[in-house]
């Protein structure tokens, strides 16, 4: 009973743990994909330094702009932390759902989610458009097609109508991305906010990846950020009172390796805890082996008859030995 539980714990223990690892490696260009990452450090000292995944708004594109290495870029707001209703035209009932984001044109040029329907180079165009999971779909739509539909999403005065534009296959692979759906970033309202806005210094809420060329070096790249800061926004810069510091942390790292990193936009793991749970899970298989052979060593006089008889048939000690440790 006892190796039992512990073989049983031992299982558990690495089917969460090998649940934990191979996060966004699903990806086509998975290994040239970064999400840029922003340290903030308050001069005064009276404000907590900051370090989030996200970064000001017009970054993302200035990279593309001036760095060749840059071949292309998205950014993703995360609207809906909390259940927003979403339902036909022709239907009062509502589904919830969670997890929205307003992303540019290029999301599925950056992430090559397979589409079930629409088309990936322009279905995040136009404004008002959205783009359903598979599963969201499927709830509003049932079987029938869900291109060229009107949903409307949220409720009261908050209320707009969408035209669904795309549906895209929700389990693809592991990833830390996991929206319901994602409305194109010309729609107005937060849309606009973030294509109008061109401070590089504030506002640092909007998710932004990066997809480097072939061959381009990310390190490389990152030794420019701090010039390419000065140079596109020191005045914002001065007039924070803050240094900001601007990483590049590849995609495939950020589910086990974002330790300290606030406001992510999914529950990340942490490398550590598992390599904690391994130990642990051999710890307890050791126990448990050892609490085994002890007990059929001390079962072992009640074999005596038995041990008698292959002695006489010619058992030497090795192989008496062998065989109650194995």
């Amino acid at each position: 009973l006892g190796l039992t539980v512990g073989v049983a714990s031992c299982l558990c223990i690495l089917v969460y743990v090998l649940a934990q690892m191979g996060y966004d490696t699903h990806y086509t260009d998975a290994d040239s994909i970064y999400r840029v990452q922003t340290e903030i450090k308050h001069l005064s000292g009276t404000s907590p330094d900051t370090n989030t995944p996200a970064a000001s708004p017009p970054i993302a594109f200035a990279l593309k702009e001036d760095f060749p290495e840059v071949e292309e870029v998205c950014r993703i707001v995360y609207m809906e932390q909390f259940e927003s209703p979403i339902r036909l035209t022709e239907s009062t009932e509502s589904h919830y759902a969670k997890r929205g984001y307003v992303a540019d044109s290029t999301f599925f040029k950056v992430f090559d989610y397979p589409l079930l329907e629409g088309t990936p180079s322009t279905s995040l165009a136009a404004p008002n458009s959205i783009v359903l999971s598979s599963t969201l779909a499927k709830k509003l739509f049932g079987s029938q097609n869900a291109l060229n539909r009107t949903v409307v999403l949220g409720a009261g005065e908050q209320a707009s109508d969408k035209t669904v534009t795309a549906v895209f296959k929700d389990d693809f692979g592991k990833t830390h991305l996991n929206p319901n759906y994602i409305i194109s970033m010309n729609t107005p309202g937060v849309g606009q906010f973030v294509r109008n806005n061109q401070n590089y210094a504030t506002q640092n809420f909007v998710y932004s990846y990066v997809k480097l060329t072939s061959g381009s070096s990310a390190s490389g790249l990152v030794k420019k950020l701090p010039d390419f800061l000065q140079r596109r926004g020191a005045k914002d810069l001065a007039a924070t009172g803050f240094e900001k510091t601007l990483l590049l942390q590849p995609i495939k790292d950020i589910h086990l390796y974002s330790k300290g990193i606030q406001s992510q936009l999914d529950q990340v793991s942490e490398i550590g805890f598992l390599y904690t749970l391994l130990i642990l899970a051999g710890i307890i298989l050791l126990v448990a082996c050892i609490n085994f052979i002890n007990l059929s060593t001390a079962f072992a006089n009640t074999r005596a008859k038995e041990i008698g008889v292959r002695k006489v048939v010619g058992a030497d000690k090795g192989s008496l030995t062998y065989q109650f440790l194995g």
